[in-house]
Parts: structure tokens; sequence; C-alpha cells
């Protein structure tokens, strides 16, 4: 794709098969009932205040008002359609016969002003048109009669009149609304004024701008002006002849010719969308025109609803208050430009020019899209069938001729893909001969010269099939083919296979920043560190490309939809976000930062601006528990709601930390669980995400207080400790005095033994000695008688 010279090269393997149909996205409805909060399921009118609430009136005389996130009511006396209004200091207005009253400490507060009391003297006003008002500043009102505009001062009860009809050329004044520059649009028979901002500081001597209808359309009574995001405004108007209403639309500077409404029920408002829709509202039909004509809208939840009053905001939102609810209409993130509607089936490459202009691959043909127009350039016929791969072939396309024609090579080499394109701008082809469709060539291509770059030598591993040639930021270049990736080697001249990564089919490589590197294959996505690789996400869904967009975002087009990973977190969009499908193929951002999806059912196109209001978390002490024990396993359980239920409630994301810890990455998980918790207070912090990447501004904070079990209560452990120890050292005390005394005992035992064992022997010494005295003294008496008888015979 030379610099000089834009020629458009596609690819007919880049080319798929179609897939299953899916309604197309666009337009997201939410009717708000007594069920969610409402007074009364019916309503006659709608107005929104600067301070972001929404205010209806029911058809039985209540008042109910929404934020967002619930409905609460108020009590009003009277029936009737008149309207409640909230100024941005919070006071809360409304009409009664007599005059005006204010909402103030829970009741109504009445100021009557006599010459809305003259003008409510007629019944049929009451009805059909009731007194509008505008909220000035604190203490002050606007209320637009026919014939005059007043600003009422509550603090000090008068009246002043600002401007009277007759020295205007709108005839009678009609309806007056509050300018998004601050200022007021003042509706009345012939014209639109244009009152200058602030309203609050309107006099006398303030100046109008004044834009009267043309006289030759023969339209009047310009009902309540609608202001759009372009600075226009549209209004309902009567034709001077025939039943039907006109649509009249001023742009700022001059007004537009008539549009003719829808017939034959008159309509009672008209207002403008986004991207140029206009919408009507009869008392019984809501009408949409987009293009060529008027088509009635069915608006989902409400079965046959009469009409009765319409509001609009920013960005596409409008209210409808019905007889059987409050009607909310948002645009959704991601949708169908209008230029491409007609596109229905499956896109599957873009491209930018250096013109800035738009090119789409698709089964039907090249789709271009330059300078607002779609243009769709039919594949030649001899062109393979965009079911599968192709039998490779490249094809030109010279925007200025708005012809194809065949890339042919100069020495009959087959061309069999574009996979890149090098740093000096060159392309990476892909060649071949026709006798050895195994083997493969890479060139280098200008749009005008062939010059050889790689030739697989008959170790080749990584096959023939090749799907990309990526450089990154340090000049590297990669190879992917069917069978993995592969690492130029500049010394060897050759690619080498990464056999670290997971094998299959590569599908894109891309350069993450800070020396990382991401590399896709159809299910898993690695990342390298400059090191290692590792496996990033699973379960994407069948991945058909990537994109890092200028914030550093990374965009993943897969079977599941469009993830995108920012800050640590995955976040996914899909048919739920206003895809026309699932299947999502490529994904580009323009040079106007623009973010295009190339799906199975069309294109798609991202705006931020359909979604800015964060949801909230929700975590109730009801659900979970305020006490835990430090070593048990707890679980804590949040909910959240979007704003305006803008997303599901089943698809807000989360993410939450402990105390003054580290986040964790918002995930669909709407419970967390901790153990070993220290002991004393906690705050468990939660912040939701909606599925347009708002996030919660204020976290919401858990309370709770985890506490040790009695068993493992240290004061209680160290008393036992104590205790334990004491008692083992008087047992030992009282072991030791006992084997002491056991000790004593046997000594004294010992020492009476050897006593008694002298004692003993003692006694035996004694009785020996005095046997041996008795005999002694036995033997000395015998011994003289012995003699004596020896005498005697002798």
């Amino acid at each position: 794709m030379a610099r000089k010279r834009w020629v458009l090269l596609l690819a007919a393997w880049l080319l798929s098969s179609s897939l299953e149909c899916h309604p197309e996205g666009g337009s997201r409805w939410r009717v708000y009932k007594a069920a969610d909060g409402l007074r009364d399921s019916s309503l006659v009118a709608v107005t929104l205040s600067p301070r972001g609430n929404v205010w209806v009136k029911h058809s039985n005389g209540q008042v109910s008002w929404l934020d967002g996130f619930q409905a609460r009511s108020i009590s009003v006396s009277g029936i009737g359609n008149f309207l409640v209004y909230e100024s941005r200091s919070g006071q809360i207005w409304s009409v009664y016969p007599d005059g005006v009253m204010e909402y103030r400490r829970d009741q109504w507060i009445q100021y009557p002003v006599s010459e809305i009391r003259a003008e409510n003297s007629n019944a049929l006003r009451l009805l059909v048109r009731p007194i509008p008002l505008l909220p000035a500043e604190r203490d002050h009102l606007l209320a637009v009669l026919p014939d005059r505009l007043l600003e009422f001062d509550s603090g000090q009860n008068r009246t002043i009149v600002l401007g009277w009809a007759r020295e205007t050329k709108l005839g009678r004044f009609n309806d007056i609304v509050e300018a998004r520059d601050g200022g007021a649009w003042l509706s009345g028979t012939n014209g639109l004024a244009k009152l200058p901002g602030p309203v609050r500081r309107l006099t006398p001597e303030s100046r109008w701008q004044e834009f009267p209808v043309e006289a030759a359309w023969q339209v009047q009574n310009l009902e309540r002006p609608f202001e759009d995001d372009e600075g226009g405004v549209t209004v309902a108007a009567d034709l001077q002849q025939g039943a039907v209403k006109a649509v009249l639309h001023f742009n700022g500077r001059s007004w537009e010719p008539p549009m003719p409404g829808p017939g034959p029920e008159k309509i009672r408002y008209a207002w403008r969308g986004a991207d140029g829709t206009v919408w009507a509202a009869s008392r019984s039909t809501l009408f949409k025109r987009q293009g060529g004509g008027w088509e009635t809208v069915q608006v989902p939840g409400l079965r046959t609803p009469q009409y009765y009053d319409a509001a609009t905001e920013p960005n596409g939102v409008f209210w409808l208050a019905t007889t059987e609810g409050l009607a909310r209409h948002s645009l959704q993130s991601w949708r169908v430009p209008p230029e491409c509607a007609s596109v229905k089936t499956p896109v599957f490459r873009m491209i930018e020019d250096p013109e800035g202009g738009l090119w789409f691959s698709g089964t039907n043909g090249l789709l271009a899209l330059r300078n607002g127009q779609m243009q769709i350039f039919k594949w030649p016929e001899d062109f393979p069938p965009p079911a599968g791969r192709s039998a490779g072939r490249v094809l030109r396309f010279d925007p200025r001729t708005k012809r194809f024609s065949p890339v042919v090579h100069p020495g009959g080499r087959e061309i069999r893909a574009v996979i890149g394109e090098f740093k000096n701008g060159r392309l990476c082809t892909q060649t071949m001969t026709r006798d050895s469709p195994a083997g493969f060539r890479l060139e280098t291509f200008d749009g005008e010269v062939f010059e050889p770059f790689f030739e697989p030598k008959s170790d080749w591993s990584l096959g023939s099939e090749l799907t990309f040639l990526r450089t990154t930021e340090n000049e590297t270049l990669w190879l992917g083919g069917n069978l993995g990736l592969a690492l130029w080697d500049g010394k060897g001249q050759t690619f080498t296979p990464v056999i670290t990564v997971p094998q299959g089919r590569a599908v894109e490589l891309i350069d993450t920043g800070k020396g990382r590197i991401w590399y896709a294959t159809a299910h898993v996505i690695s990342e390298f560190n400059g090191r290692i690789w590792a496996a990033t996400r699973f379960g994407a869904g069948n991945i058909h490309g990537m994109l890092r967009t200028r914030d550093g975002s990374i965009w993943v087009a897969s079977g599941s939809g469009l993830n995108r990973f920012a800050d640590g977190s995955w976040v996914a969009n899909s048919v739920e976000e206003g895809m026309p499908d699932r299947e999502v193929f490529d994904v580009w951002q323009d040079r106007r930062g623009g973010l295009w999806a190339a799906t199975g059912q069309g294109i798609s196109l991202y705006h931020r601006s359909a979604d800015l209001d964060p949801p909230i978390s929700l975590a109730h002490g009801e659900e979970n528990p305020k006490e835990v024990y430090s070593s048990d396993v707890v679980g804590f359980n949040f909910r959240g709601r979007d704003k305006w239920d803008c997303t599901r409630r089943d698809r807000l994301l989360f993410s939450h930390r402990l105390d003054e810890g580290t986040w964790s990455p918002y995930s669909g998980e709407i419970s967390t669980t901790f153990t070993n918790l220290t002991a004393g207070k906690h705050r468990l912090h939660v912040r939701a995400m909606d599925r347009n990447w708002n996030e919660e501004v204020e976290p919401g904070v858990y309370e709770f207080v985890s506490v040790v079990p009695w068993f493992r209560e240290p004061r209680l452990l160290a008393i036992a400790a104590c205790g334990a120890i004491a008692t083992v050292f008087l047992a030992w005390l009282a072991v030791n005095r006992h084997l002491r005394l056991l000790r004593s005992y046997a000594e004294v035992e010992k020492i009476v033994a050897q006593r008694t064992r002298e004692l003993e022997r003692a006694n035996q010494e004694l009785l020996h000695s005095q046997k041996m005295r008795a005999l002694g003294t036995l033997a000395a008496g015998i011994h003289p008688l012995h003699h004596q008888g020896l005498g005697a015979n002798h």
C-alpha cells in the first residue's frame, strides 16, 4: 500500500461464512409503572428538572418523581394535567386555578396571581392548555399567558410583564422551555423567539431574537419547542389548510420547509432525536421518521396507550407520559450509523484511507463510507465466494476508476495473500508457484515492484497458511501462521518458531507498550513481558482480531462480542449494548477517535455519550453479617443498579477492596469471601461499573466487626497459660515434696532398720554374753563339786 497513491488491496481469505441473524440494536426503552414505585401508572404530564429528576403528574392528581434509582411521591390537591416544575435551587412549582403554588415542607403554599386567575376562568383552558411555567431563580417564576410573558416574585408577591405578545411578530404566546445555553425558547402563533440567558436575569428591557415562520407556508400555532443536540428546534404546527399538522425545524439560523406530519391523526408534539431522526406523538400513536417516510412505533411494555405529554434530553433521550406508564427512550452505546443501515450482511475487515474514508470488506462487496455516504462496489463475478477460505487471490481497487483488477506477479507466481506492512510502508505478500503450492516466498511490494524477502528451507514447520506479519516498536518482526508464531532472526535471516506460546492458528499480535506484546490464537491470548510468555485471557469465544486504541485500551473482537481490557479489568459489549450481532470480526479506531465494529450483521459505531450516568452499589446489612469470627470463612454479597437501568442489574460489574487494600478487577461476581481476618472493625468498599465504563463515583462502604472466638481469646489464653504454669509449678512442688518425704521416710526406715539390726545384734551379743556368763557360773560351780566328788571317791 504505497503512501504516494492510495490503492486498496484485499485478500479473499479475509472473508468467512455468514452467521445467524440477530435484531438490530439502537433504541432502549424502559417503562416505569406503579410496580416501580410510582403512585399510579396513568400519567398526564412529565417535566425534567435541571437537577436530573423527572416529575410526573398522575391522572388522579398525585405527583411522583424519579431520580434514576427510585421513585417517590408527594400529594397534590386537585385533578388535572398541571405540570410540576423543579428549579435549580430545588423549589417545586405548579399551577392551580387561581395562581401558582410551591411545595415546601410537605405542603403546598398557594400564591394567588390575578392574571393567572383571569386566564384560568375559562374552564376549557384548564383542560386543554395549562399555563406553562419556567423557574428562573429562587422565588422567581416565569409564566406564559397568551398575551404576555410574566415574571412572578413569590418573595415580594408581585408580577412583572417581561414582554407583550402585541409587541412581537409571534402573535399569541403558546409555550416556553429552557434552552440548553441557559436562555429560553418561546413559541407563538407565527414563530419562535429566543430569550437571552440566563433567564434569571431577564428584564423588560432584554432583547429577544424573533424567528417568524414564512407566511407562504401557511402554518400557525406552533406547539411546545424541543431543542436538539445541534442547537436546532423542532415544533409541531397547524396547517391553515387541511387537518394534518406539520413538523417545522429551525436549524439555529433559519426555518426549513415544513414537513407534513403523519396523518390523519393530528400530532401534538414533534422533536428531533440523534442522527436526524424525527419523532412525533399524537394522542394514540407514536411516530418515527428516518429518511423517507413516517412509521409507527410500538413501545415495548405498552399495549394501547394514550400519549399525553413528552419531554426531551440530550443524546436522544426523551420521556412520554402515557396512560399505561412513564416511557423512557434512550439510544444504546453501539449503533448502526444511518449511512450504514442498508448493510445487514457480515462485514469482516475495516481500514481507513489517508483522506479519512472508511473501507469495509463484506460478503456482497467492498463498502466505502466517505463524506457521510455509503457506496457498495460488488465483487467481480469470478471472485471466489465469501464462504470459507478462498484459493488465494488478491485484488486491487482504484477509488478513482471504481474498478477491481487482479494484482499480477511479474514472475508468474501466484499472490497468495497480503499479510502485513513493513516499517517503510511496503507490503508483505505471500507468493508461491503453481506447481509447488506447499512452498511459498515472502516478498515486499510497493504497489508496483515485488522484491524477495524470505523463503523457508526444507525444515520449515509453521505451515504455508500465513495470517499476519507484524513489526513491534523495537522493530522486531513476528510472523503468524496456521501452526503458530515465529520470530525473525536477523543473524540467520529466518523466522524461528516460538514454542512457549499456545499452539494453533495465529490470529493477531499487537504491541501494548512498555515492552509488552499480546498474541492471540483462536481461543487464548498470551502476553510477553520481555522475558516470558503467560496466558492472559481465556473464554473470550472465537477470537477474530485485536486492537490497541490511543487511550491504551485493548479491544478483542470475538464470537461473543467485543471485549475491552483496561486498568486490569475485562468488559464485554454485545447485542445487549446495541451491536447488530454477537459475532464481531474486526474493530477499528478512526483518526477522529471513533470506534467501529464489523459484525455478522453489518457495521456498528460506538457512542460514549449514550450513557454517562454511573451506577450505584448496594451492600445491605440484611444480607451480610455485622459480626464475624476471625477464624471463619465469611462471605459478603453486594448488588447494584444503573441509573435509569441502562445496564441491566445482572450485567453490572463490581470491584471491591477490604480496608485500605488494593481494588480487585471488575467482574460479574456479586459476592466475595474473606478468612483469617484480624480482630477489630473492618470496612468493605464496593464500587459498581456499567457496560459503558461508568464507574461509581463514591464507592459503597459496609462496616463489620471481626471478633475472636472465646476459646481463642488472647487474654483467656494468657490466663489459662499462666494457670497451667502455676498448676504445673505447684504440682512439681507437691511431687518434689512428696519425693523428698519418701526419701526421708526411706532414710528413716533405713536408719530404723540399721538400728534394729544393731539392737538385735546387741541383744544377741548380750544373750550370748549372758549364756556364756551362765555357763561360766555353772562351770565354776561344777568344778568344786567335781573335785569334791573325786575326793570322796578316793
